[in-house]
């Protein structure tokens, strides 16, 4: 488990597929998730994804990086892409999630 978030973190940006991740530790993707929802409760690709999110709430609250400069430097080859997936995990556009984060909300 170690591992496997120490190559979330290191390789976070470039958004790893989880077969790759899973082959770098040298266990099979189905015994990854095994061990993840064993350990925290998570799918692999929920713990990557929970990550990511942070990052991405992060950059948008604290920064003044546009919605595109977040999505490329979160490795998202397209900002309308990226706001789907941000909206589809938090409810909210990254614009409004900024705006909330903001006021305090």
């Amino acid at each position: 488990m170690q591992r496997f978030q120490a190559l979330v973190e290191a390789r976070l940006r470039q958004q790893p597929g989880l077969a790759e991740l899973a082959t770098q530790i040298g266990i099979t993707p189905t015994q990854l998730n095994r061990v993840c929802h064993r350990v925290l409760g998570h799918s692999a690709l929920g713990v990557l994804h929970g990550r990511l999110l942070l990052e991405a709430q992060r950059e948008l609250g604290y920064t003044a990086m546009s919605v595109k400069q977040v999505a490329i430097g979160l490795g998202f080859a397209d900002a309308g892409y990226f706001t789907r997936w941000f909206q589809r995990h938090t409810g909210l556009t990254p614009t409004a999630w900024r705006s909330a984060s903001a006021r305090g909300q």
